[in-house]
Parts: C-alpha cells; sequence; structure tokens
C-alpha cells in the first residue's frame, strides 16, 4: 500500500509536465489505445510473446 500511495503523489507531482498523464488504476477508460499499440501488441501476440514477468 505504501508503494501505491508513493506512486500516486509521484504522478500528482508531475500533473503539470508537458505530457498529460493517463491514470489506469481505477476503471476502464473511454478511449481505445492508439494504432501504434494495437499493431505492437498484435505482432506481439503473433511472435508468441504473451507472458508478462
Amino acid at each position: 500500500m505504501e508503494f501505491a500511495k508513493a506512486a500516486t503523489e509521484l504522478a500528482r507531482s508531475t500533473e503539470c509536465a508537458a505530457e498529460p498523464m493517463i491514470f489506469l488504476n481505477i476503471g476502464e477508460p473511454d478511449f481505445t489505445a492508439p494504432p501504434l499499440v494495437q499493431q505492437a501488441a498484435e505482432h506481439a501476440l503473433h511472435a508468441g510473446r504473451t507472458q508478462y514477468t
């Protein structure tokens, strides 16, 4: 839980940064992944790279 609090504090401290931050920790986003991300995921699946650890 301490890690989550620290991560949230770090994210909040960078809210004024030039690049916007997208929080994916609660619920589902109301937008789809960008086409480049979708394409990369498809290539990874076809290459058998399905492990996440």
